[in-house]
């Protein structure tokens, strides 16, 4: 996930995702952890993160199922 984290460019958003990261396990981001000038911004982070994240998982799905076709 800390691979997702890299793609946003903003320093306060990426150190407020990692810490959100590290301190529950799932991509999280408190408002209270970001400048209000930048708050919001926080959907557009996670839809940032999301689109290369889903895209890594269906394609390692895809590696699986055809490790498993005899």
């Amino acid at each position: 996930m800390t691979i997702a984290a890299a793609a946003v460019e903003d320093t306060d958003l990426r150190e407020a995702l990692l810490r959100g990261i590290s301190e529950t396990g799932v991509p999280t981001i408190e408002t209270d952890w970001v400048p209000p000038s930048k708050q919001s911004q926080i959907g557009a982070t996670f839809t940032k993160i999301a689109k290369p994240t889903l895209a890594m998982h269906v394609r390692a799905f895809e590696l699986v199922s055809l490790a498993e076709i005899p």
